[in-house]
């Protein structure tokens, strides 16, 4: 990530559409919050950090934190992850498209390295479109789904994706909390992509069938 960010003049890994510097004013208002509003002393107070003796008290991040979690990056968490599996806890994995550095390229990979009863199946499905009920229909993102967990891609959206699809995020957490499980909005009950796929596929100039 430190090579993409250098040769393309600082894009921003969180979301390759824009560079660091376009992040900087949309951030900007959290790190005015807690250092120069007039409430900053009452909200040190309400989080329990007004006797604190670190200079600054508040940092938006801290190299000094990643160094001391460095070693931690290289832990295969998918024990975890097992865990949730064994104890049937449904949980949902998301990333955003536009997630250079935690998107769905590196959240693929560790999945597609774990085992599970019906992992075979789970990756020859193909994705579902996860429509948005909620306020208007629209594509939310892309699907599979495990007797587990589901895995969805959501596009327009980078790292912060209830920043940045904010329906999206809306209607798959509503989903989670009322079905444990996301469920199909399309207007015809079919979020499937497989027979529209094959009807082009078979029209490919004669090249096979789906």
């Amino acid at each position: 990530m430190g090579y993409i960010t250098g040769i393309s003049g600082d894009a921003y890994p969180y979301d390759s559409r824009i560079f660091g510097y376009d992040w900087d004013p949309i951030e900007q208002p959290t790190i005015d919050y807690f250092t120069i509003s007039g409430q900053v002393q009452n909200i040190y107070e309400l989080i329990h950090v007004a006797d604190s003796t670190k200079v600054p008290v508040f940092e938006m991040g801290s190299a000094a934190v990643g160094e001391a979690f460095a070693g931690d990056q290289l832990i295969d968490y998918q024990s975890y992850i097992q865990e949730l599996i064994k104890m049937e806890s449904p949980f949902l994995i998301y990333a955003g498209e536009f997630d250079s550095q935690d998107g769905p390229k590196t959240q693929e990979f560790w999945l597609r390295d774990m085992e599970f009863e019906g992992s075979e199946d789970f990756w020859s499905q193909s994705r579902q479109v996860y429509w948005n009920s909620y306020p208007t229909t629209a594509v939310g993102g892309y699907w599979r789904e495990s007797p587990y967990f589901s895995y969805l891609t959501v596009p327009k959206a980078g790292h912060f994706v209830p920043n940045n699809n904010y329906w999206a995020s809306w209607n798959f957490l509503n989903d989670y909390i009322q079905h444990q499980a996301l469920q199909c909005h399309a207007a015809d009950g079919n979020c499937e992509t497989t027979a529209t796929k094959c009807t082009y596929m078979d029209n490919c100039s004669g090249h096979g069938t789906c």
